[in-house]
């Protein structure tokens, strides 16, 4: 189905959607219009040996699955096959060898609509806050740039999170994996933002089998049941790889379910690449000459990590079904960002080589922390539930926000939104089930904090900060070679041992008065720059018009303040490991940045 929609440019109309103007969806009688509503039935559930098992009109259980630097070439039903950025499906890998994910390639080839205009941010933690809030990073003050480690800042405690709405619905909450939200105060951290339990890390990365980062443990665990109780550190997972540690959880929450329906945000470190590894069965898997030496090795350990993550797919699947779940379960996949594409850098101790196995994009222009496509434009499908929420597999060429998974999922459920601030995502419910028109036709991929008197131009090219949006089929970037997010002469990053005479490749554009305007569906490789074509002046203008509206509302990145603020940034990182000596090793611990620092903005709650 192809649900793109040209509307008038008005940026705010997709700022604050309220789900209390939805109309009913069982207006006129139509039965298909009443899959919504009748998902949402609380009361239609059956007990049988004292576990909740499908009954007619159940609402649906959700898995929200978030993958870390994922890349847009990074699995099986992508590489070297058609999509928007390949259209022929021309070869995307070395030699014709691709990952192996058989789990998630069937369900995708099966069961769900692809999202072929999906994007995130380009960097996690602002891909994550996105997520949990709803609004874009400019409005939480978490992005462009990520939470580093000792740093004391978080996701607003105005903020309300995803799983605080849909616990209001009635659903039991739970959190497995990665964070990075906020980890030095308590009140920033899962279980105090609206999941009834967390197993997983804090910080933005760990070590797959020893669950440390910068040599201090940072793995919790709490009970099924431990709503503004703080998750507590466990080392009885040393030696154990994260995705085994994660689906051992899934099981444990689905056996002690209750009779509430289950809402999960699964969220492994798979497949960040600043640590690496993966299972020696996974790795046994990649053999032969495009897996020997330093390429071929950084080549395997990558594959591998994702073969891992797609038996997490699997494994979670079949939990689901042995307890009868299965088929009144949907499941919301996305990554965080764009692949990393540090594939050439030796990093000694990380793989036996000294590569990092770094994420692929490829054939799109960029990479995580670019706004370009290779770093935004990512991977996402959603599963419907066939009992209750029943899905056509297929595509979708509707654009879609990270954000507006909050709506989307929360009309799932049958909630509403009661926070105080405004969403920026909106409800595509309509568009992925009933074929609706497109929600939005525009998306803010970065909006620049400006200081009183400042241009948009002179934010836009700041350290740290850009400026990109997309609007119908175009897209236009402010060039910032500034330590920001679109440098200028970006290449299309290739597997290592590709060749670069590919037809998918070509040279970077120049940029025209510092700025560049894409034709995205026609030129999804962003490979011809139109800025300076006459035809494109009235576009051009009200591109930047609408980069000036949002900036206005734009809130300055905390994370900035460690590059800005060094001694305080050391001050975190000196303070925030301990040793625990009931364990015997270094642990990350609170930190209370502003009784140590009262003239500083850190800590609980920042804004």
């Amino acid at each position: 189905m192809d649900n793109r929609l040209v509307i008038p440019f008005l940026l705010l109309n997709v700022v604050g959607v309220a789900f209390g103007t939805t109309p009913s969806p069982c207006e006129g009688g139509d039965e298909t219009s009443c899959l919504a509503a009748s998902a949402v039935d609380a009361n239609a559930q059956l007990q049988v040996g004292g576990k909740r098992v499908l009954g007619k009109g159940a609402k649906p259980n959700i898995i929200l699955f978030l993958v870390d630097d994922l890349g847009y070439n990074d699995l099986g039903f992508h590489q070297n096959k058609p999509n928007p950025a390949n259209p022929e499906g021309l070869d995307t890998t070395t030699g014709g060898v691709t990952v192996k994910s058989p789990n998630i390639d069937r369900i995708v080839g099966e069961e769900a609509v692809i999202l072929n205009n999906y994007y995130v941010q380009c960097l996690c933690t602002p891909t994550r806050a996105t997520l949990m809030s709803g609004r874009y990073p400019f409005h939480t003050g978490l992005g462009p740039g990520v939470i580093k480690q000792g740093q004391s800042i978080g996701l607003p405690g105005d903020e309300t999170v995803m799983a605080e709405t849909m616990r209001d619905a009635g659903y039991a909450t739970h959190m497995i994996g990665k964070w990075h939200l906020g980890d030095l105060d308590e009140r920033w951290t899962p279980t105090f933002r609206g999941y009834d339990s967390f197993l997983g890390y804090l910080l933005g990365k760990g070590e797959y089998f020893q669950h440390t980062d910068k040599a201090a443990l940072d793995f919790r665990k709490s009970s099924l049941n431990s709503a503004n109780v703080l998750a507590a550190q466990t080392n009885e997972y040393k030696g154990v790889y994260s995705s085994l540690v994660y689906a051992e959880r899934v099981q444990e929450i689905v056996d002690n379910r209750d009779d509430r329906p289950i809402f999960i945000y699964y969220s492994p470190n798979s497949v960040h690449s600043m640590y690496t590894g993966a299972p020696q069965s996974d790795l046994d898997k990649f053999t032969g000459p495009n897996f020997e030496g330093e390429d071929g090795d950084r080549r395997r350990v990558g594959y591998g990590m994702v073969a891992a993550l797609d038996e997490m797919i699997g494994a979670l699947e079949t939990t689901f079904k042995n307890a009868g779940l299965w088929e009144n379960t949907v499941l919301c996949f996305t990554t965080d960002n764009g692949g990393n594409p540090e594939g050439g850098i030796k990093h000694p101790g990380i793989t036996s080589s000294g590569v990092w196995p770094g994420g692929s994009s490829f054939p799109l222009r960029g990479h995580k922390s670019t706004d370009y496509e290779g770093g935004v434009r990512g991977i996402g499908f959603i599963r419907g539930a066939p009992a209750s929420m029943p899905l056509e597999a297929g595509t979708s060429d509707a654009l879609f926000h990270v954000s507006d998974w909050y709506p989307t999922i929360v009309r799932m459920g049958g909630g509403s939104y009661g926070g105080k601030l405004p969403l920026d995502g909106v409800d595509q419910f309509d568009t992925i089930f009933k074929g609706a028109s497109a929600a939005r036709n525009t998306v803010i991929h970065n909006c620049p904090f400006r200081e009183d008197g400042e241009s948009l131009e002179s934010a836009a090219q700041k350290h740290g900060y850009s400026a990109a949006l997309r609007k119908g089929d175009f897209k236009i970037l402010y060039a910032n070679d500034h330590h920001g997010y679109i440098p200028t002469h970006q290449h299309q990053d290739v597997m290592i041992g590709f060749g670069s005479d590919s037809p998918l490749m070509c040279e970077a554009p120049e940029a025209f008065e510092g700025k560049y305007l894409f034709n995205i569906v026609k030129d999804p490789r962003e490979c011809t720059n139109l800025a300076g074509l006459a035809e494109h002046k009235a576009l051009m203008d009200e591109l930047i018009a609408g980069l000036e509206e949002c900036s206005h509302s734009a809130l300055p990145d905390l994370s900035i303040g460690a590059d800005e603020n060094k001694p305080l940034w050391q001050s975190g990182l000196d303070n925030a490991r301990a040793m625990d000596e009931e364990m015997g090793l270094r642990v990350w611990v609170e930190w209370d940045c502003k009784a140590a620092h009262p003239d500083e903005n850190c800590g609980w709650p920042v804004r």
